[in-house]
């Protein structure tokens, strides 16, 4: 958290809606709901479309990242206007605020096999 109680999160900078107890400069995760997040088309974007998945009246998108990291998407609509699995997109942040909790320094393997 920097010293004016806001994150850098897939390169923008979001308030936190609960910095009570977080120290400036201190490691956290944070909390983002796939519906919080947009994607847009962008040839030299960070991100890859590699999964899409109707739901009814939203379409899933998984995003990865060059850092390999995965994250989720929710675009609402019918679908037909979302990007395709292999297309280079890069990530809005819709979310005015975030929640924070605290920095799960855990190897990923192990964080995982927690919540199965």
């Amino acid at each position: 958290i920097g010293d004016s109680g806001e994150v850098q999160i897939l390169g923008h900078r979001v308030a936190v809606a609960n910095p009570e107890g977080y120290v400036g400069g201190g490691a956290v995760d944070a909390l983002l709901r796939p519906e919080s997040i947009a994607v847009v088309r962008d040839t030299a974007g960070p991100g890859e479309i590699t999964d899409r998945t109707f739901l009814g009246s939203v379409t899933r998108l998984e995003v990865t990242l060059d850092s390999g990291q995965k994250v989720l998407v929710d675009a609402h609509g019918h679908g037909a206007d979302s990007p395709e699995p292999g297309e280079r997109v890069a990530l809005q942040i819709l979310a005015q605020s975030v929640t924070v909790t605290a920095a799960d320094t855990r190897e990923p393997e192990l964080a995982a096999s927690e919540h199965a």
